[in-house]
């Protein structure tokens, strides 16, 4: 009787689910499936002539451009290529001479910094702040300076300038050594007759949101070391707690250390004197 009864239970099931397939899914609305995920660095297939937009950075907004052809002073040292802006002051063109970006010999050598008036604007940038209550005509965005020698090589500094006619002098000096490393001296020649207080800063910015690996074991974004401590914030936290304190991402008082971004392969840092307090 039992097995009559699991015979029967069978026939019935296949008899609704051909009724169904017969019947009803004809008439059920076309769906398109997900596409299939892609693993965290593995690259996509692109069918052909297809482009990519998703795996682009998006371009900097055009309030953010500059005119392409501003005054610049040469870099010309044993392992990078470049030129600093004379307009705001910006050191924002340096090539490493020493690679490539692909494996291939003659593919283009690795670009490190762009100026603002490129698709990725990528810079380090130096200037003063006067103290609250202050009113100092102080360098902007759009100051060009002055450049004195050039161009920079191991062996040649160059210093730029800027009065602001009313009796301060500013001055940038640029040096740079064997590898990668830049010294700059920030100073200000005061022939007002008075005492004055400035205080100068510099920054590594940039101006718009890189692809990243998303590998969980690498870190690409915002870093520094200060005071025996390792700091490290993400784009996306960047981002996210700028919003909520007024654009500051992260906030920290140190006496020494550095600080800079970071992408897979490549470091650029600010490294104040560690003497100066």
């Amino acid at each position: 009787m039992d097995q009559k009864r699991l015979v029967l239970a069978i026939a019935v099931s296949l008899a609704i689910m051909l009724g169904f397939q017969a019947f009803v899914a004809p008439h059920l609305p076309k769906t398109t499936p997900p596409p299939a995920p892609v693993a965290a660095g593995t690259p996509a297939t692109l069918s052909p002539g297809v482009a990519s937009t998703a795996m682009q950075p998006a371009p900097a907004p055009e309030a953010n451009r500059v005119p392409k052809n501003v005054p610049r002073v040469a870099i010309n040292a044993g392992k990078l290529t470049g030129s600093i802006s004379l307009l705001g002051a910006r050191l924002d063109d340096v090539v490493l001479t020493d690679y490539h970006e692909t494996i291939e010999p003659d593919s283009p050598h690795v670009r490190l910094l762009e100026p603002r008036s490129d698709a990725q604007p990528y810079y380090v940038q130096y200037g003063w702040t006067a103290p609250a209550g202050e009113t100092v005509a102080l360098p902007g965005d759009d100051t060009v300076w002055t450049a004195t020698g050039g161009p920079l090589t191991t062996s040649n500094k160059v210093t730029l300038s800027w009065e602001n006619g009313l009796g301060l002098t500013f001055l940038i000096e640029f040096a740079i050594d064997d590898d990668y490393m830049f010294t700059v001296r920030q100073s200000v020649k005061n022939n007002t007759g008075q005492p004055m207080a400035l205080l100068p800063w510099s920054r590594v910015r940039r101006d718009y949101k890189p692809v990243t690996a998303g590998y969980y074991i690498l870190h690409e974004g915002m870093l520094g070391f200060f005071d025996g401590s390792l700091k490290e914030t993400t784009y996306d936290k960047a981002k996210s707690e700028g919003e909520k304190k007024a654009g500051i991402a992260l906030e920290a008082t140190a006496t020494t250390g550095w600080a800079g971004i970071t992408d897979k392969y490549w470091l650029t840092a600010m490294i104040p004197d560690q003497a100066v307090a």
